[in-house]
């Protein structure tokens, strides 16, 4: 993901009141490229297009 898709994913992300950040990578390995959380608890996150193609293709869904 570009830097400028990713200021857009901040910017609309911070609009819609959540708390954002970029290039997160949990213990597990999963990379997120924006995520961001609300008052509510509720999770965004924003990933590449490539990268939901490839899972969804390793798990028999995108063949």
């Amino acid at each position: 993901m570009t830097l400028a898709l990713q200021a857009l994913g901040l910017k609309w992300l911070r609009i819609k009141g959540y708390v954002a950040t970029t290039e997160l990578t949990l213990p597990s390995n999963l990379h997120y490229n924006v995520i961001g959380y609300n008052q509510n608890g509720e999770i965004c996150i924003l990933v590449r297009l490539v990268w939901m193609i490839t899972l969804e293709t390793k798990n028999g869904i995108g063949t």
